[in-house]
C-alpha cells in the first residue's frame, strides 16, 4: 500500500471519529434539553403530563441520531479493527497495543455509552502522536 493510499485510510478513519463525536454532542444536547422540556411541565400546576409535538419531535430526532451514532460506531470498529493489516505495521509492538485497546474500547463502547467517545478519542491521540510510525512503516521493514 503506498503513502497516498496510508493517508487516505487514516484521513477516513479520523473523519469518522470525528463525525461520531460530533453526533454524540449533538445528541447529548437534544437529549439534555428533551429532558428538561418534558420535567419542568412535570413539576407545574397541572397534574397532567402533556407531550407535545415538538416534545415528539425532538424524541424522533434523538433516536434518529443514535440509530446514526451506533452505525457509524459499527463502521468504526470494523475499520480499526483491519487497520493493523491495511497499514502494515505487524512490527511495531507499540502501536498493536494501543490500537487493540481502542479496538476493545470501541467494541465494549458499544454496549457501554461514553466508552467510545474515549475510544475515539484515543484513536485521534494515537494518530496525531504516531502518524509518521503509522505512515513509513514500510520503510522501517526494507531499511532492516
Amino acid at each position: 500500500m503506498n503513502l497516498e493510499d496510508k493517508k487516505r485510510t487514516l484521513g477516513s478513519i479520523k473523519n469518522l471519529g470525528i463525525a461520531h463525536l460530533a453526533i454524540r454532542i449533538i445528541k447529548f444536547i437534544i437529549g439534555v434539553s428533551g429532558f428538561f422540556a418534558f420535567l419542568i411541565p412535570a413539576f407545574s400546576i397541572k397534574s397532567a403530563i402533556e407531550i407535545s409535538g415538538g416534545l415528539i419531535v425532538l424524541f424522533t430526532v434523538w433516536l434518529l441520531l443514535t440509530i446514526v451514532s451506533r452505525i457509524l460506531l459499527i463502521i468504526y470498529i470494523v475499520k480499526i479493527s483491519s487497520l493493523a493489516d491495511v497499514l502494515s505495521i505487524r512490527d511495531n509492538p507499540v502501536i498493536l497495543s494501543k490500537l487493540s485497546t481502542i479496538k476493545t474500547l470501541s467494541i465494549i463502547g458499544f454496549f457501554i455509552s461514553y466508552l467510545d467517545v474515549i475510544a475515539v478519542i484515543m484513536f485521534l491521540s494515537l494518530n496525531s502522536r504516531y502518524q509518521k510510525e503509522l505512515l513509513n512503516s514500510d520503510e522501517k521493514t526494507r531499511i532492516l
